[in-house]
């Protein structure tokens, strides 16, 4: 099994994927952390993708990777101004410096006993599927064949014809 250099900025995690095969280097990562068994649940991850031009289509499998194994996606780091840009849109970090800043400020409390989300800032186009085990926010819409699948609470700020479910583990206050 491949390791990862791993090093700790606060409370957020920095791992270091090297170059080669993303779909390779993902899914070692993925595997890399279900064998870790609690050490990454609900931790914060920043990602240093290098030199490596990463698409949005595979950010969000990255993203997606890590929220079903309940890791947070805080920041992806970068030196190609595409994987920036499309980080950006994610609503990700991109500057390191700006992560001591974060490990250093006061945890924000949720007011009204607000739940952990995940933001999706982008429509989620067929063939997308967004799940997380907290609640969603989709600020877009979701198209026909798309979908978002959410423990907590939904919210959809777009149209389209695609689906979404809240409450996905029972939960049965959560709502759309």
């Amino acid at each position: 099994m491949k390791d990862f250099r791993i090093k700790g900025i606060g409370d957020v995690l920095l791992v270091q994927m090297e170059e080669g095969d993303w779909d390779g280097e993902l899914k070692a990562l993925l595997t890399y952390i279900e064998t870790r068994g609690d050490f990454f649940k609900s931790a914060k991850i920043a990602i240093d993708v290098g030199e490596r031009k990463v698409k949005a289509v595979q950010m969000a499998d990255l993203r997606d990777g890590l929220a079903e194994r309940q890791v947070n996606l805080v920041a992806l780091f970068a030196k190609s101004k595409q994987t920036v840009a499309t980080a950006r849109t994610f609503g990700l970090e991109t500057e390191p410096e700006n992560i001591r800043t974060l490990a250093n400020s006061k945890k924000q409390e949720s007011l009204y006993g607000g739940e952990n989300a995940i933001l999706y800032s982008h429509t989620l186009r067929a063939g997308m599927k967004g799940k997380y085990p907290g609640g969603g926010v989709v600020v877009g819409g979701v198209n026909t064949g798309g979908g978002v699948l959410a423990d907590g609470n939904v919210v959809i700020w777009g149209g389209g014809g695609g689906g979404g479910a809240a409450g996905a583990k029972g939960g049965k206050k959560a709502v759309i």
